[in-house]
């Protein structure tokens, strides 16, 4: 390929990684009856299945953080994608509950290493202030899948079954890696000497890299109170149908697509600090109004519910960008690799905080506004540690190209 085009190849792919690993997470959630039904299994299994992906993505993120920078990033990225769709393709063979939650257990693994793989590749190959349009656009990822993702999962699994979403995801992982393999790696320095546990302790003394933790961990908390639980609100408090619940997701989608690609390019002005601050600053708005405004139209319904999804969804974006800029570039493959085991760790435990905030009784959606308070009380520590850490700018993480 040519320079000029390598570039734009290297964004379009690992958008397409991040789209492959999502669809293979979001799909399992509405096969719920299917499975339940296949294997025999209670719902307490079925939430097992689900919840293994994430526990998975933990404990290979932390075990693998302190080898991840002795190898050079884009051929461990080539390399752990090729795993996962190994993984993806052996879900062919399961006849066995057991063996589908191993394997489960590995993609969530696999999954977790390429999401922390793909941020460190955008910081080795982009230039500082391209970062935040390329992470918008891989990001948009997330609603990308919204759109056509999961709705092709659920036509292949009333289909032909609740293994043909697997197989589409390897086949069209496998195309995706044939083209990763054709965009040469950038020789970054690797360090093979140092032992694992000295690794882990550069990565955690590392000035800023604490603060950069806190910051993607608030930032999980604060989105994932609300996110998960708004399809019930809609429902319980709103009275929208189920039944045109496909259809308020697709505009949702669309409006979180085109937010993702707006929220990366206004994280390119200064070091994304500026995004941070307005993005999670106007999702606010959407939130206070669902929680504090009763009956809606149902055009205003929609609208809302799409500009706080798009918001909310969005507000990592900004984030990624701006922790870049704080991370030693020796180290950057095992920071991320941490640094995703504490998105799915807060995303889990935002989840649980919603869950005990928030019921359902009566038929009536209860609390939902202490919900609401407590994503802006997190949302304002967030503030508080872009404001007051972070104070002095060190060299760039990455010199890479632009786009």
């Amino acid at each position: 390929m040519k320079r000029f085009s390598e570039k734009q190849w290297l964004v379009i792919l690992l958008a397409f990684l991040q789209f492959i690993i999502l669809s293979d997470y979001l799909v399992l959630m509405p096969m719920g009856p299917m499975l339940m039904e296949t294997f025999g299994l209670h719902t307490r299994q079925f939430a097992g299945l689900v919840a293994i992906y994430s526990i998975g993505a933990i404990i290979i993120a932390f075990t693998t953080a302190g080898v991840l920078d002795r190898f050079d990033r884009f051929r461990s990225l080539q390399w752990v994608f090729l795993c996962f769709l190994t993984v993806s393709a052996l879900h062919l063979l399961v006849n066995d509950y057991r063996v589908l939650l191993l394997l489960r257990f590995l993609a969530g693994g696999a999954a977790g290493l390429i999401g922390s793989l793909i941020m460190s590749v955008i910081s080795q190959k982009f230039v500082s202030n391209r970062r935040g349009r390329v992470i918008g656009i891989v990001l948009s990822a997330t609603s990308i899948c919204q759109i056509v993702g999961i709705p092709a999962g659920l036509f292949l699994v009333t289909r032909y079954g609740w293994k043909a979403p697997f197989l589409l995801n390897a086949a069209l992982g496998f195309v995706v890696w044939v083209l990763l393999l054709r965009i040469p790696p950038e020789r970054n320095p690797v360090r093979r000497d140092q032992p694992v546990g000295k690794q882990m302790l550069r990565i955690a003394r590392e000035p800023f890299h604490l603060q950069a933790m806190v910051c993607t961990l608030l930032t999980m908390l604060a989105g994932n109170m609300i996110v998960p639980f708004l399809p019930l609100l809609l429902v319980f408090r709103h009275g929208v149908p189920e039944n045109e619940m496909g259809g308020i997701y697709l505009i949702a989608g669309l409006a979180a697509f085109v937010g993702s690609l707006l929220a990366g390019k206004v994280s390119e002005r200064g070091n994304g600090r500026f995004a941070i601050y307005w993005i999670s600053s106007l999702g606010m708005i959407p939130m206070l109004v669902f929680a504090f405004t009763g009956a809606m139209p149902g055009w205003g319904v929609v609208g809302v519910f799409a500009i706080c999804n798009a918001l909310l969804i969005t507000r990592m974006i900004p984030t990624n960008r701006f922790i870049m800029e704080f991370i030693h570039p020796d180290l950057l493959g095992g920071f991320q690799s941490i640094n995703t085991a504490l998105m799915h760790i807060g995303a889990s435990s935002a989840a649980w905080i919603g869950g005990i905030l928030i019921s359902v009784e009566d038929g009536k959606m209860l609390g939902f506004e202490h919900a609401v308070f407590a994503s802006i009380a997190v949302t304002c520590l967030v503030f508080v540690v872009v404001s007051i850490g972070f104070r002095c700018r060190p060299e760039p993480a990455g010199q890479g190209f632009g786009l």
